[in-house]
């Protein structure tokens, strides 16, 4: 757990054999909080030989947003990744999105054209985002 000496909120992370989950809380309440699921070729759940991860359900409860959180969770994914020796770093941004899409172009991450999101029975476009990483 890392707490932020300007404005007292902390961050919480449980791992789970192929991903990871971020949250930051402050004091018993969760106000944000992200996904970094790790991908590999052929199979996007396999954690042993994965090459790239995908940062996903980045989150920031409305009055804590422009605080600098969703930046020190998109940092933190980042890191993350790099040090398990991953190559790229992608998520997904739904349309109407603009401060997401500020965020992501001012930490590296480029447009990588256009793609969809699927959960179970349902599917949403998105532009997907990458970026580089040093593994």
């Amino acid at each position: 757990m890392r707490r932020s000496a300007t404005c007292g909120w902390a961050f919480d992370k449980a791992a789970r054999g192929d991903s990871v989950f971020l949250a930051a809380r402050f004091r018993d309440m969760a106000f944000a909080r992200c996904q970094l699921h790790w991908r590999s070729e052929g199979n996007p759940r396999l954690a042993d030989g994965a090459i790239s991860a995908e940062l996903d359900d980045l989150f920031v409860h409305s009055p804590f947003r422009g605080m600098g959180v969703g930046r020190a969770l998109v940092r933190t994914c980042i890191r993350l990744a790099t040090a398990r020796g991953l190559r790229v770093l992608r998520l997904g941004v739904e349309p109407g999105h603009p401060a997401a899409v500020h965020l992501y172009g001012s930490e590296g991450f480029v447009d990588a054209g256009e793609g969809q999101l699927r959960w179970e029975e349902w599917s949403v476009r998105v532009r997907v985002w990458e970026r580089a990483l040093g593994g």
